[in-house]
């Protein structure tokens, strides 16, 4: 074995960079602080239900995409893994009014149209503008692209930066004022929680319109079992209860670190 490397916490990252040291020959042991590996990606049983306290979407389901080569590298997803795939982002109710976000754009700007004709012009803008997010997650994934292929998509981003400015770096509460439509901007402002911009959410339902996002069956508990059973298969070691309280250095050089009763020392420089 390659020498020794410590990986401080068991979350998603630490258990991910763990994966890919020990697979490139590292001996990496993590060192986690709470009783359960995953951080925040974790669940837990009440009552006999299981609630999922993280996981609600997965980006990176799609075959053939960084992020899922990624996800597989981990074991975080392998070829067994079921994901449920919903037909909409959401459905939001309105004083009898149904506003759906569905994967299918042209589907989805169709309804949108029959319940706010006045509204159509702003609609067709908006859903461009995912058409346009698409595209540009498209060409991202793309090897090899030539001069004039990176051209077009800046001349495609030039042109489509005005809108983008003006609408997506706005708050989604402060898009939905646009629209006439109380139904509509109503589902516009609770599509997700927080306070993000319309930009984050255009990314996502870029996303998902393009079958990228999914919920992995089992939630972030299985999904943290998977990436720990993968990373142990490969030789790692995690130890949990152990709270780091400080990192041993010299001449700026990491070593090793200090839990509350013991030394653990990296032969990494």
């Amino acid at each position: 074995m390659g020498k020794k490397v410590i990986v401080i916490g068991a979350g998603i990252s630490g258990l991910t960079i763990a994966s890919n040291l020990q697979a490139e020959g590292f001996d990496v042991e993590i060192y986690e602080k709470n009783n359960e590996a995953g951080g925040l990606c974790s669940g837990y049983v009440v009552n006999g239900y299981y609630i999922d306290a993280c996981i609600h979407w997965l980006l990176g389901i799609k075959n053939d995409t960084s992020l899922n080569r990624m996800w597989r590298a981990n074991g975080a997803l392998n070829d067994d893994t079921d994901i449920y795939i919903p037909k909409t982002l959401g459905t939001f109710h309105y004083k009898g009014v149904d506003v759906s976000f569905y994967s299918d754009l042209d589907k989805t700007k169709e309804e949108w149209i029959k319940i706010s004709p006045k509204d159509e012009k702003e609609i067709n803008k908006f859903f461009r503008s995912i058409r346009f997010m698409e595209t540009v997650l498209d060409f991202s994934e793309k090897d090899n692209v030539s001069f004039m292929e990176n051209l077009g998509m800046v001349t495609k981003v030039l042109k489509s930066s005005p809108y983008l400015i003006s609408r997506g770096l706005i708050s989604r509460e402060k898009y939905a004022k646009k629209f006439k439509s109380d139904a509509i901007a109503f589902a516009i402002k609770n599509v997700q929680n927080g306070y993000n911009n319309l930009l984050f959410f255009m990314y996502e339902y870029a996303n998902f319109s393009m079958d990228n996002l999914g919920v992995p069956i089992g939630g972030a508990y299985h999904m943290v079992k998977r990436m720990t059973d993968n990373f142990i298969s490969l030789g790692g070691k995690i130890h949990l209860n152990y709270d780091v309280k400080s990192i041993i250095t010299e001449d700026d050089k990491a070593l090793g670190i200090t839990t509350r009763s013991e030394e653990h020392t990296s032969e990494l420089q």
